[in-house]
């Protein structure tokens, strides 16, 4: 999620190792990017948690080298802290809106689920200013953070 964009979705087949995550950030993510203005793609600052495959050797000498100093998560030059608060919107907004939606359908088979995790994604991609908006709220979000002393805060929302 990019500003008022949705990046993807990205099916990973299996377990995501460090190797595929390696492959999918050198190979796929430029495809996806493909669609955000280079003066935007210039501005990125790469995010990801501290799942074991975001964080081999191999992963992080590519983010240094294609984000430097542009990009969080363990091992990186900003630190994302374990259970930190959600004042990302993909966390706080994006996750729970694709849970809402799919959750209302009866689903068979992973390949129903990936139908539907795509069908839905394209849902939201038609609602950019649903994406701005939060977005736009991630400096509040902070701020209330920051006031409840990185305590929970989401009820002062």
């Amino acid at each position: 999620m990019i500003d008022n964009q949705l990046i993807g979705p990205h099916i990973f087949e299996g377990k995501l190792t460090g190797d595929i995550y390696l492959q999918f950030i050198e190979n796929e993510l430029p495809l996806l990017l493909e669609d955000v203005a280079l003066k935007t793609r210039r501005r990125i600052i790469f995010q990801h948690d501290g799942a074991p495959p975001h964080c081999t050797k191999h992963v992080t000498e590519y983010l240094n080298q294609e984000f430097p100093q542009r990009w969080i998560g363990r091992d990186g030059p900003r630190l994302w802290p374990a259970r930190s608060q959600d004042l990302t919107p993909l966390e706080f907004h994006l996750w729970g809106h694709i849970k809402s939606l799919l959750y209302d359908k009866k689903i068979n088979s992973r390949e129903e689920l990936i139908h539907h995790i795509k069908e839905t994604a394209q849902m939201i991609k038609k609602e950019p200013a649903d994406l701005r908006n939060a977005t736009l709220s991630v400096l509040d979000r902070a701020r209330k953070c920051i006031a409840a002393d990185g305590s929970h805060f989401e009820d002062d929302l």
